[in-house]
């Protein structure tokens, strides 16, 4: 070994060869040259002899050590099996009180959506860790209480009997809790399966209705020949139901809603329901104990201004409603001004093309809080604002093809709004075939000192379709508010663009900085802005506080107005290698735009 240094020294000597010229070709040297070669290599492979004598010897000392090492590394991992075994016996988890671990359960829901049936989604994994943890899980009632139900076509079952034998399990785990359970079987459920589809959701149904005298909040997605075991019960059957939500589909038809069958609904502790299929205001009126209820949405078929101002006439406790209205033709005998004093949400999607602004004439909404507008009409204003009390307006979002001289009227009726939505209305949308409204809203925001302070509580914009302007004018607004020392004027906090405008790579980050939330949506690109918190705070830590009715908001959806009292948002779960769930997974509560 400690010749290396030589060798290497004699081996460059001997790399410097008189045969250059001829390597490395097809010359056949003369026996001279040949004798030359041959005296000229017997140096280095004697060389080569001995390096061969080196490699060897290396290579078995690294057969030893490999040897050592690999003894080592089994020893290393006897040692770390024995070490981790035994602190498994201490570790957190395990010495939990059992009363912390139920809490900690009780947090693992998700927030955004109810619980489903697979084994790998919270609670049913929480069975499958330990048996001390499936006992915690068990005796947590509130673990069990939500659920949502989706037919076998669109989930991780193939048996009905399975996925029945699993709600059986499920259900009396919640012992006498109210229970919220969103059915979904479509027409395509239990295409997978073969056997009787409408059989399989009867059995299914039927399995619910045993609980039925605990049913709180429930909503049934259902083929419209599938709603016949729910017509067997009565009001005396749920004796606590608040809201229903009711949504009879078929793949060749439009079917009428099957509400008028289903006389359970008509207890007088009913708050809420949410029907998708026309019904004529008559059946509901003298289904539904219209006094108590609180939350009404029709905004999937057309109601007339009769039918409207009848329900709204029943309905004194109204709080949030939702409907799409055809027909303005006034009541045919005089009717008195309706006072609608706890109504603080309205969502109305106007198909009518004479006079939006009639209904206004028979109603008043001195409290009204948010308003959704949804129209075609190409006016190019929202008549609407004009005709209600909008200093009291938090939010509002606006379906509508407007002007820029309609906007900077219209946010001068709006003092103290604080979340903003201007959307592309679909009519405009498909007539145009992508975004093109302009309504320069980031100038007409953007606080200078001579310009007058327009909606100084702002926090949130949404322009869904609409184009507010440059994002370097938007960095100007946001600058603008954000950076304000003026006490009157609240910073933005969430953006949401999508826009035809391409943002560029500076938007982001500076609005980030400017401590603003922001989605910037293109048909190529999305950007994500996320403000820096204070440590130890996160936006998602701010409780709710009780009676927000600003933050009782639901989304746009689809490109087309589309809000629903229950706020069941329509949501993909995938995992690794499976879809977990699909078609609709209710959220708890409904979502900020």
């Amino acid at each position: 070994m400690s010749t290396r240094l030589p060798r290497r020294a004699a081996l460059a000597a001997h790399m410097d060869t008189p045969y250059r010229d001829i390597l490395y070709t097809n010359i056949v040297p003369d026996e001279e040259v040949a004798q030359g070669i041959h005296q000229l290599v017997v140096a280095p492979m004697q060389e080569i002899q001995g390096l061969s004598i080196d490699i060897d010897a290396l290579q078995a000392r690294i057969d030893q050590l490999t040897h050592q090492q690999n003894d080592l590394i089994h020893l290393r991992e006897g040692l770390t099996e024995f070490v981790e075994s035994h602190l498994a016996l201490v570790s957190i988890p395990r010495t939990l009180p059992h009363d912390i671990l139920r809490e900690i359960f009780i947090a693992s829901l998700p927030s955004d959506r109810y619980p489903t049936l697979h084994r790998n989604d919270v609670p049913l994994i929480f069975l499958s860790v330990c048996l001390d943890w499936r006992r915690v899980a068990l005796s947590v009632p509130r673990l069990w209480t939500s659920l949502h139900i989706v037919g076998p076509a669109y989930s991780i079952w193939t048996e009905p009997d399975a996925m029945r034998k699993e709600l059986k399990a499920w259900l009396p785990r919640s012992t006498s809790l109210p229970l919220t359970i969103s059915f979904v079987w479509t027409s395509s459920s239990g295409s997978v399966m073969g056997g009787d589809r409408k059989q399989a959701s009867s059995d299914m149904l039927r399995t619910l209705m045993e609980y039925s005298d605990r049913w709180e909040h429930m909503r049934f997605v259902l083929p419209s020949t599938h709603f016949e075991p729910l017509t067997e019960l009565s009001a005396k059957d749920v004796p606590i139901l608040r809201t229903i939500a009711i949504y009879a589909h078929d793949p060749t038809t439009t079917p009428p809603s099957p509400l008028g069958t289903l006389t359970f609904i008509s207890g007088t502790q009913l708050e809420g329901i949410s029907v998708k299929n026309h019904i004529t205001s008559s059946a509901l009126q003298s289904l539904v104990p219209f006094g108590h209820i609180r939350q009404l949405h029709f905004a999937q078929f057309t109601l007339s201004l009769v039918d409207i101002l009848n329900l709204l006439g029943t309905s004194p406790q109204l709080e949030t409603c939702a409907f799409r209205i055809y027909d303005m033709a006034p009541p045919s005998t005089p009717m008195q001004l309706i006072s609608m004093v706890f109504l603080h949400r309205l969502s109305i999607a106007d198909e009518n093309r004479s006079d939006p602004t009639r209904l206004f004439g028979f109603v008043d909404l001195p409290n009204l809080e948010a308003l959704e507008y949804s129209s075609d009409n190409n006016a190019g204003a929202v008549p609407v604002l004009n005709q209600i009390s909008a200093h009291k307006l938090v939010k509002i979002g606006l379906s509508v093809p407007i002007s820029s001289e309609a906007v900077k009227q219209h946010l001068a009726l709006l003092p103290n709004i604080q979340s903003l939505v201007l959307r592309q209305s679909f009519g405009s949308m498909h007539r145009s075939g992508g975004v093109v409204t302009a309504c320069n809203l980031f100038s007409l925001l953007t606080t200078t000192a001579r310009s007058a302070l327009m909606c100084p509580h702002l926090q949130h914009i949404s322009c869904l379709g609409v184009d507010g302007g440059t994002y370097d004018e938007l960095l100007i607004l946001v600058n603008s508010r954000n950076n304000s020392r003026n006490p009157q004027i609240s910073p933005l906090s969430d953006i949401h663009i999508f826009s035809a405008r391409e943002p560029g790579a500076h938007v982001a980050p500076q609005l980030a900085a400017a401590g603003c939330n922001a989605v910037l949506r293109h048909e190529k690109v999305e950007a994500v802005a996320k403000k820096v918190q204070p440590a130890g705070y996160h936006r998602g830590d701010v409780p709710r506080k009780q009676g927000d009715h600003a933050e009782d908001w639901g989304p746009f959806s689809s490109g087309r107005w589309m809000v629903e009292y229950a706020g069941w948002g329509c949501r993909r779960r995938l995992s690794d290698s499976y879809t977990l769930e699909f078609d609709y997974v209710p959220p708890k509560s409904l979502s900020n735009w």
